[in-house]
């Protein structure tokens, strides 16, 4: 299921991780070493984005904030995002320059 999301344009690597993080499978342009660092880092930033979620409902009273459905980072050259739609965490990266999203820094 998961590799189908490698045919999107830009998607270069797409991984799968259990609870604890630990990588369960992983498709595209990395070995298996670096798609289990990319899993350890979108366990840990889930876990990050959870925090702030929590605080954010707590601070706020305004619903709809947890369980985040995910997250999206995004440097200059490459974004990292992560969804929970199937039964574990998927976690892909993509250049950031993409016809769909997203422009060069600076560009209009």
């Amino acid at each position: 299921m998961i590799k189908r999301l490698l045919a999107l344009d830009g998607v270069l690597v797409v991984c799968q991780f259990r609870d604890d993080g630990a990588l369960v499978g992983g498709y595209g342009m990395m070995d298996e070493a670096q798609m289990a660092g990319l899993a350890k880092f979108a366990h840990d930033y889930k876990r990050m984005v959870q925090g702030n979620a929590d605080q954010l409902s707590m601070f706020t009273q305004m619903r709809g904030w947890t369980p985040p459905g995910g997250w999206l980072v995004r440097g200059w050259a490459i974004t990292a995002t992560s969804s929970a739609p199937w039964p574990r965490t998927t976690a892909s990266c993509s250049p950031s320059i993409t016809r769909r999203c997203w422009t060069r820094p600076g560009s209009t």
